[in-house]
């Protein structure tokens, strides 16, 4: 496994997926969080919605990402396609994407009809200040992300298949880490163990050569001390040769 990890051409491919995946997520989330904040306000006065049903089906899919510009009330027309939130039944709070086929001018406010192209029936009237801006068009690129994760085989294969290898592997990578770490501590202890057993050894002999020292040491004084022995011996012994000497001359017959 370790040498697997060090392989160059597995190190690249690795960091490829991990790079690609990366990008993938965070361009989807980044989209999914622009969606959320878009509910309640534009970034410089555009959002982004999703198609949530079929009503515009012959216009948009299921799942199409749609860019919605902010317009002001006087420019709506009909005709248009818009979003905005819906206010009756079961619409009520809800962004809606339809095509607005009428506008009826009241005495204290405007009302908008609209209709999905693919529905045979009106929608409920909605109040022409409800209406958060009209369809500039579909955005290409998220609207194939978003159709490639809703779709079962798409979440299967670019999320959860990728995010689990990676996640795997992070932890064979862990526990091999983990692993030769353990190794190296181990034959750090061994090699330190040897260190000691040496030093103890190199110790010992320096305590014995300075054993050996001290015994030196003491025996020099004794030394010394047999030198004045020694020649007074030395000393005796040549007075003893002299006196032979004169004994021999006087016992000599001339």
């Amino acid at each position: 496994m370790y040498r697997l990890f060090q392989n160059k051409i597995f190190k690249i491919i690795m960091k490829t997926i991990k790079i690609v995946f990366l990008v993938f997520l965070t361009l989807y989330f980044s989209f999914v969080l622009i969606e959320k904040i878009s509910y309640h306000t534009s970034f410089f006065g555009y959002r982004v919605f999703t198609v949530s049903s079929n009503s515009m089906k012959k216009v948009y899919s299921l799942n199409d990402v749609l860019l919605v510009k902010k317009v002001k009330v006087k420019k709506i027309k009909e005709g248009m396609d818009i979003a905005y939130i819906g206010e009756q039944g079961g619409l009520s709070g809800k962004v809606i994407l339809n095509r607005l086929v009428k506008i009826e001018k009241g005495e204290k406010e405007t009302v908008c009809y609209t209709q999905g192209v693919s529905s045979p029936t009106v929608d409920p009237p909605i109040s022409q200040n409800k209406v958060l801006g009209k369809v500039v068009g579909k955005v290409f690129f998220f609207s194939e992300l978003n159709h490639i994760v809703k779709r079962q085989e798409g979440f299967f294969f670019l999320i959860f298949c990728p995010l689990v290898l990676l996640i795997t592997l992070e932890v064979l990578k862990t526990i091999t880490d983990i692993k030769i770490e353990k190794g190296r501590l181990q034959e750090t202890e061994r090699l330190s163990l040897t260190e000691i057993i040496k030093l103890n050894q190199k110790q010992k002999k320096k305590r014995q050569r300075n054993r050996n020292l001290e015994n030196t040491y003491h025996e020099i004084p004794l030394i010394v001390e047999s030198i004045p022995l020694m020649r007074d011996s030395t000393l005796t012994i040549i007075n003893d040769e002299k006196s032979i000497s004169n004994d021999d001359k006087d016992n000599t017959i001339i």
